[in-house]
């Protein structure tokens, strides 16, 4: 009778020798060798399939080990056991060190076996007997592809992630099971995967294990039941997942592609946990420990070349630009209240897809977040004065190599995106408190600001952040805030000058913005205001300000000026109101089709959308208090009415200017007149002989 090795080599129609198939040691367990010779020649075969006999063999834990350890591909060490392929997860000792060359290139022979099992394990035409074997040995196989992330294996990443990617597609919980079954075990799986975090199928691994996207079409897979998840996550806190990331974004011995990778791996798991449920466990590190937010922000300050001028003008290495990427992120994230949630429901058409607004499990974490960052502003706004001071001073010198050439234009020093990130920053820290306003931005800042906006026309994401700073300024109200920035660094002058030289400037649109968020602001406010009377005395202002409402008027006219037809005008709807920025009780802006008032002037005022769309959501023009005024009206109608009688004798005329004054005081609030009075009436009672009969009617 045959064993079981050699009906599997028979199912399998691998050449064998008889005298090959039974190992001479034990005639009931097969030794390592000939298991893995008997693998090796199913997976010679160009198209290998699945047979009964062959998923009966691969049932046993030693079988089904040795069919993995062609993916894998370990190099044999000291620490191997010999007579067993059972793995228990990656492994300490071969975490770090020198890395032993993977087949990624190169089409060798142990690739394509590689190949072929992996394809045998996560095919797409995968049959359920094999969909059995992968849910009976889940476990099996989590422990023992993990060691592929070693560094002391060949085996091709890409094959190794499909399998594992298979196993949480399906079987979730027997993943997060083995990886999540304390912190010691955890700690080991995760820092394997992010030793590799650059890779796009690692970090995709990564995420989904942790947390899966928000997709409707995965809704119904990588499930896991709500204790193992929390068990997963506890393991996961222990070992402080989010600053162990930080740590391959800011320590050196990692390239830098491997810290944008890992850069870009914590911004997604920060939006993923942030509408997760039990988000809020892995988060908790955020809240108190400052050993995050302060690795961030001395690596992204730190220039490589020490703190020469020339270090503040060459390009920021992508670990900087990494660090300053996850800092915005983290303000952004932990300023929101409710976040996009993972889909209601996997059939959502495009007219009726509903977003799912959940609470933000970041959110707890923003007074602290945003309280160790505003630490550092002062940090910022020096690095971007040195580097403006730089950037001067190295202007006139020759064979300066920092000059960019581009379609249109060039320019001698790069906006870079390190810098615009830095300037995003501003405006989320300002925004979170506009005291900062106040205190940290000098006339320095803002005349650095002001000229980087006229020096780089092109640049409209940083034309965007500058327009934020000047709206959040001037709802400040405050002159200590509005001076340096209306009066030291001539804001207005500078905005209108440029406006009118050159016509074709990519900037005159956020030009339009800010002089139209001036305005608009200065007609909030009384006329003693600082904004109000600083508009008043620029003559430049009081020049352009006609020309400003014209070509915002024509700009904000809908259809170019064509008449649409009435059918038509009910599918042109207002946008959509954001709940975000203003109550529920504001109303829908006019639209400002009707321009019969002022021409057209209305259409661009406050209340109107135009108005609501620069962030003006419930501001009213200012008006004059009435009561002063109406007094004075008032006496001064009883005067005149005095006067009237007792200069004119009683006659027809007298009586028509007695008429006039009495209509005159129903307007200033009299009791109104009975209906049996009249003109006649009226002159009797002026008359003697109407006083007359008044006293006898009174002694009656």
């Amino acid at each position: 009778m045959r064993s079981h090795l050699t009906e599997a080599l028979a199912a399998m129609e691998a050449p064998f020798e008889p005298d090959e198939v039974e190992p001479p040691s034990s005639p009931h367990k097969p030794t390592k060798e000939y298991v893995l010779d008997m693998v090796k020649r199913r997976l010679c075969l160009d198209s290998p399939g699945w047979t009964v006999p062959m998923i009966h063999f691969l049932n046993e834990d030693e079988h089904c080990a040795a069919f993995l350890s062609f993916i894998t591909l370990l190099e044999p060490s000291l620490d191997d056991d010999i007579e067993s392929f059972l793995l228990d997860g990656p492994s300490h000792s071969h975490m770090k060190g020198p890395r032993v060359p993977r087949d990624d290139t190169d089409v060798t022979d142990a690739l394509k076996r590689s190949y072929r099992a992996t394809m045998l394990m996560a095919g797409e035409d995968t049959s359920d007997a094999v969909l059995l074997l992968l849910q009976s040995k889940a476990r099996l196989m989590t422990k023992c592809l993990f060691p592929i992330f070693q560094a002391n294996s060949s085996g091709n990443l890409r094959h190794g992630c499909k399998i594992l990617d298979k196993l949480t597609r399906s079987h979730l919980n027997d993943v997060q099971q083995v990886v999540g079954a304390n912190g010691r075990t955890c700690g080991r799986y995760m820092q394997s995967l992010l030793e590799h975090i650059e890779h796009p199928h690692v970090s995709e691994l990564f995420l989904t294990m942790i947390c899966k996207p928000h997709n409707a079409a995965l809704l119904r897979v990588y499930l896991s039941p709500p204790a193992t998840k929390v068990m997963f996550y506890k393991a996961l806190a222990d070992i402080k997942i989010i600053l162990l990331i930080a740590h391959h974004i800011c320590d050196t011995q990692y390239d830098e592609v491997h810290a944008i990778a890992a850069a870009d791996v914590l911004l997604e798991l920060l939006d993923r946990l942030a509408a997760d449920d039990f988000g809020a466990i892995v988060l908790e590190p955020l809240s108190h420990s400052t050993q995050l937010l302060e690795s961030l922000v001395t690596t992204a300050l730190t220039p490589e070349g020490g703190k020469s001028p020339a270090s503040y003008l060459a390009p920021p290495c992508g670990r900087r630009t990494a660090a300053i990427r996850c800092l915005l992120g983290l303000l952004e994230k932990a300023a929101q209240d409710q976040v996009v949630g993972p889909p209601t429901s996997p059939y959502q058409s495009f007219g009726s897809t509903v977003v799912n607004l959940v609470p933000n499990q970041l959110h707890v974490a923003k007074s602290f977040v945003f309280g160790r960052v505003q630490a550092h502003l002062p940090e910022i706004l020096t690095y971007l004065q040195k580097q403006f001071t730089s950037q001067q001073q190295q202007q006139h010198v020759a064979g300066c190599d920092h000059g960019v050439r581009h379609t249109a234009y060039t320019v001698s020093h790069p906006f870079t995106e390190f810098r615009l990130l830095l300037v995003q920053m501003l405006v989320a820290l300002v925004e979170h408190d506009a005291a900062h306003l106040a205190m940290f931005f000098s006339v320095d800042v803002w005349r650095i600001l002001v000229a980087w906006f006229v020096q780089y026309p092109h640049t409209n994401l940083y034309h965007h952040a500058f327009y934020r700073l000047v709206f959040l300024a001037l709802r400040t109200n405050d002159s200590v805030v509005l001076k340096p920035l209306l009066q030291h660094a001539k804001l207005v002058t500078t905005l209108i000058d440029v406006y009118r030289k050159d016509p074709t400037a990519s900037s005159r649109g956020y030009i339009l913005q800010a002089c139209n968020a001036i305005r608009l602001q200065a007609a909030t406010l009384p006329p003693d205001a600082f904004l109000r009377s600083f508009l008043q005395s620029h003559a430049t202002w009081r020049s352009f300000e006609s020309q400003l409402c014209a070509t915002t008027q024509a700009s904000v006219v809908k259809g170019l000026g064509i008449p649409v037809p009435t059918n038509m005008m009910r599918m042109m709807s207002p946008p959509p109101i954001d709940s975000t920025s203003h109550t529920s009780t504001t109303t829908t802006p006019t639209s400002g089709d009707d321009n019969d008032d002022d021409d057209g002037r209305h259409s661009i005022e406050l209340g109107s959308e135009f108005a609501w769309k620069l962030g003006f959501v419930d501001d009213e023009e200012y008006e004059v208090p009435e009561t002063s005024s109406g007094e004075k009206k008032k006496k001064k109608k009883k005067s005149a009415k005095k006067k009237a009688t007792s200069s004119h004798p009683p006659s027809n005329a007298s009586v028509i200017v007695r008429d006039i004054s009495a209509d005159e005081d129903e307007d200033v609030d009299q009791p109104p007149h009975s209906p049996d009075q009249s003109n006649n009436g009226n002159a009797d009672s002026l008359s003697p002989e109407g006083k007359k009969k008044k006293r006898k009617k009174h002694k009656k």
